[in-house]
């Protein structure tokens, strides 16, 4: 998908309208041309055109926000193709797609966002360019992680 004009960091390029699927639905749909956005730890929204047109970037210039508004993380011009991470939308139980863009940075692989590199998945933890469900998700882990590095209780459960 390229821009139809020049866009400003921050604003929202576009809004994923489509039918909410459970994720236990998900498979079947794929086999009928489903494109799907995780919107949840359990839903999907089928994306359709112009969302599906979306590609994939190692290096994005675009986020979701609220989980269903894409935004440019900084100005877009006119003609310029609008790119995401796939893996800032994408948690759970994936396999990893192969991929290659060409660019040196690269990393060949689509999947879950628990699975980028360390590095990678604070860089985009902190630009805005992930999903609210993870970050939601990641603050949660984080909080966790926390207790059980301080040797807290957790769960009920002594952490040595």
């Amino acid at each position: 998908m390229f821009a139809g004009r020049d866009f400003l960091s921050g604003e929202e390029v576009l809004k994923f309208n489509g039918l909410l699927v459970a994720a236990s639905a998900l498979a079947e749909l794929r086999l009928w041309g489903f494109c799907a956005v995780q919107v949840s730890i359990s839903t999907y929204v089928d994306c359709g055109p112009p969302g599906a047109l979306v590609n994939h970037s190692g290096e994005p210039d675009c986020g979701i926000n609220g989980d269903r508004k894409p935004r440019v993380l900084a100005k877009v011009r006119r003609y310029k193709e609008i790119t995401m991470d796939y893996s800032c939308r994408m948690l759970g139980d994936y396999e990893m797609m192969e991929y290659s863009y060409g660019s040196r940075s690269c990393r060949t692989q689509i999947g879950n966002f628990y699975e980028l590199p360390p590095e990678i998945r604070n860089r985009h933890a902190g630009s805005g360019v992930v999903s609210n469900f993870i970050t939601n998700d990641l603050a949660r882990w984080r909080s966790a992680t926390r207790t059980v590095l301080e040797g807290g209780v957790r769960d009920g459960v002594q952490m040595v």
